[in-house]
């Protein structure tokens, strides 16, 4: 399959020193906790005025977890009867279940007084979008790939590559030139 889409990164810093676990005199509860580069990355959307949920689920309205079941609803209610009949449909056959979904969903309030402020590469000032998180040396799954290619290609139903974004979270002082990838 030749591929269609492009996506470019964003990267995200966070201080090393704080990356230890509290053992080692840092403040992250363990060091290889599972998560860190999504709550790095969530932290800096939660700093810019976003509101961020990761526990939900797009190809099922009623997950097993309680909290996972309420953000779910509130996904849902974001993104749309249509949108969401395609998640839970189409989605859900092209994927084979929650495989390849984004660690994070991202929205913001749309009212006047909203002081939000916005990362200004959107210009289009989207009220939501997914975000697919990666540390250091982390690969983009063929799993990843495939539920974003799903995604990008209903423009027609609101969704789109517009509603993909792909963040990386590195330690201070690291090398690394931002990549784009092709699905």
């Amino acid at each position: 399959m030749k591929p269609e889409f492009k996506i470019k990164e964003h990267v995200v810093y966070y201080d090393p020193e704080r990356r230890r676990s509290w053992k080692e005199g840092g403040t992250w509860p363990h060091k290889n906790h599972y998560g860190f580069h999504e709550a790095v990355i969530a932290a800096d959307f939660r700093l810019r005025g976003y509101e961020v949920i990761h526990d939900y689920s797009v190809t099922k309205t009623k997950p097993l977890r309680h909290v996972a079941n309420y953000f779910t609803k509130l996904v849902h209610g974001f993104v749309g009867r249509r949108a969401t009949r395609f998640f839970t449909t189409e989605l859900k056959e092209i994927t084979g279940g929650d495989d390849g979904q984004p660690d994070l969903f991202v929205f913001h309030e749309d009212t006047p007084n909203d002081p939000k402020i916005r990362y200004p590469e959107y210009p289009e000032d989207l009220l939501w979008f997914f975000v697919e998180c990666k540390g250091p040396d982390e690969a983009i799954r063929e799993t990843q790939r495939k539920f974003w290619r799903a995604i990008a290609e209903r423009d027609d139903i609101d969704l789109g590559i517009k509603r993909l974004k792909l963040f990386r979270a590195l330690p201070e002082g690291y090398k690394y030139e931002p990549k784009e990838y092709e699905f």
